[in-house]
């Protein structure tokens, strides 16, 4: 415990130091500078600094609880390999993964892979992925780096594009196909109608998407909840440039949206269309600060500094398994267990049950066949590990969708609240200027009736006072009143005995 002395107060001659008593004010010294202003300082700094740090944490926290688990990444050495490969390029796994499984429906052929879920003959892979993330999550280039691990290019009967309309997404299946028959120029007939059964698409910014969907006369909607199910597109009963038939695709849908641009799409839940989607966060809170390289081949360091590092092996595993899923002749199956599970729901559903989504087992049955053609090309029946895999994204999805409506439902609460208080305000403000007006007409009233008085002034009570001569409803502003006047020099305020008389200046 310091003493206080004049030791303690006085530094040794010739230290120096100049003396100063920090309980008094320096000579010389603006008050911001003075020891006590700094502390004061330093102290808000300090507390700032901890509610930012506080706040980054808890919304660290809430990202991580949309992120999938670690078990789910450590379930298969490929699925650690890519969030690997994902973090080293400082990219959101789960939206890597969301963009791989999107191609791998994308590039499936529809006419040789089919799926079997014990529920219906044959089951659609299409898949409708959206990775949610602020700006700079680098949603897009996730989505690009899952083209480096499976290149289009080995592909060629793949459609690529970028999701524009219902129409749209109908017409990348559209073409020229030659009759057979020959015309009267001797060049071959040709017939427009669908030339091509698998298609990737990107919807770059979520923005243009939902802008879209809210367009007067749409089907952008309706055509990704069809989509989905597999279930025609396009209509036939339109001019010849505009007529469209298809059946009997395979689709992949990538979309990226920031958390404002998403809430058209999640809008359509009465519709079912959020439903549908696989939604998945394009964040990692839990990203290390030297991202994990070293089950990479081709890290090192060159003359020009650290290489990124490779994904050859990575991309080769996986475009190997893609071209033996996409292309292997083969009926994908489900085990008994599986298919107990589904039809349990099917049936729930059959029955009416309002607790039941069939929209979620659809989904989960969709990323549990995908994962399998992914992870093992070859493979003719889904795991019961994969299936498990797929329930840990479903329900990944479903809380990203949950969180996103909470914090929508948020900001219109908040939006409301700040619209109240805005109309709190002007109310407030509009009171009190109507009582300004009411004072200064007072006033002006009292020093009307001072300068009639004359030098004997007026006073407050008694008869002939003011008191007398203001209605019943403005006797409570009058003392208000008269400072009023008082203040701007328009009367005199003088006691006289127990009489206040007012008098004109």
């Amino acid at each position: 415990m310091l003493q206080e002395s004049p030791d303690s107060e006085t530094p040794p001659r010739g230290s120096g130091v100049r003396a100063h008593r920090f309980d008094q004010p320096s000579p010389n010294v603006p008050d911001d500078e003075h020891p006590s202003g700094e502390l004061e300082r330093l102290i808000a700094e300090h507390w700032a600094s901890e509610r930012e740090r506080l706040h980054n944490r808890r919304r660290r926290e809430q990202l991580a609880s949309i992120q999938l688990p670690e078990e789910f990444w450590n379930a298969h050495p490929t699925l650690g390999d890519i969030r690997t490969a994902a973090r080293a390029r400082f990219l959101g796994p789960d939206a890597v993964l969301g963009a791989l499984l999107a191609r791998m429906a994308g590039y499936v052929n529809p006419q040789a892979v089919s799926v079997d879920t014990g529920v219906s003959d044959a089951s659609t892979l299409n898949l409708l992925t959206a990775a949610v993330g602020p700006p700079g999550a680098s949603k897009s280039e996730s989505c690009a780096f899952s083209g480096q691990l499976i290149p289009a290019a080995h592909f060629p009967y793949v459609q690529l594009g970028n999701v524009g309309s219902g129409e749209g997404i109908a017409e990348t299946y559209m073409g020229d196909l030659e009759t057979g028959e020959v015309g009267r120029n001797g060049k071959p007939v040709t017939e427009r109608r669908q030339k091509f059964f698998s298609a990737f698409l990107e919807a770059d910014e979520g923005e243009i998407l939902s802008k879209l969907g809210e367009r007067s006369g749409s089907t952008l909607g309706v055509t990704l909840r069809t989509a989905f199910t597999g279930g025609a597109l396009g209509q036939k009963n339109a001019s010849r440039e505009r007529s469209r038939d298809v059946r009997g695709y395979a689709l992949g849908v990538y979309m990226a949206f920031q958390p404002e641009t998403v809430r058209p799409l999640l809008a359509e839940k009465a519709q079912g269309t959020p439903q549908r989607v696989l939604f998945l966060s394009a964040t990692d809170p839990n990203a290390p600060d030297v991202p994990v390289q070293s089950t990479l081949p081709g890290t090192g360091e060159d003359a020009q500094g650290a290489r990124t590092p490779s994904c050859e092996e990575l991309a080769r595993r996986l475009t190997a398994n893609a071209q033996t899923a996409a292309c292997g002749f083969r009926v994908l199956t489900f085990p008994a267990a599986v298919v107990q599970e589904v039809r349990a729901a099917r049936l729930a559903g059959l029955r009416g049950d309002a607790q039941t989504d069939g929209h979620r087992t659809y989904l989960r049955l969709k990323v549990a066949a995908l994962l399998t053609l992914l992870l093992d090309g070859a493979a003719d029946r889904v795991p019961v590990a994969y299936w498990e895999l797929a329930g840990q994204m479903t329900a990944t999805s479903e809380a990203v969708r949950d969180h996103l409506e909470r914090e929508a439902a948020a900001e219109v609460r908040a939006a409301a609240e700040a619209a109240r208080q805005a109309h709190a305000d002007r109310e407030v403000y509009a009171d009190h200027e109507r009582h300004y007006a009411r004072l200064h007409r007072l006033a002006g009233r009292v020093r009307k009736y001072a300068a009639e008085a004359g030098p004997e002034g007026v006073s407050v009570a008694g008869r002939g006072g003011l008191r007398t001569r203001v209605a019943a409803k403005e006797r409570g502003l009058l003392p208000e009143a008269l400072e009023y006047a008082q203040e701007r020099g328009w009367v005199t305020v003088a006691a006289s005995g127990d009489h206040v008389q007012i008098r004109h200046p």
